[in-house]
């Protein structure tokens, strides 16, 4: 039967340090990508709302039907 210690030293043998190391910069990486995404997908959200605003006052305005 192997104990906790055993079992942990077994898997941190296994262990690859350059793994290690370049996942939490890959991540730093995906988060970046991720929170620029949200960013650009409510920067157009933003956008076509109000152009959508502006063309339907424009239409509006100038007694333009839809």
């Amino acid at each position: 039967m192997t104990t906790v210690v055993e079992r942990v030293q077994h898997g941190a043998r296994q262990l690859d340090p350059v793994t290690v190391v370049l996942t939490p910069i890959a991540w730093v990486f995906f988060v970046v990508g991720w929170v620029a995404a949200q960013v650009v997908r409510a920067v157009w959200a933003v956008v076509s709302w109000a152009l959508t605003a502006v063309v339907l006052g424009w239409k509006s305005a100038h007694g333009e039907a839809d």
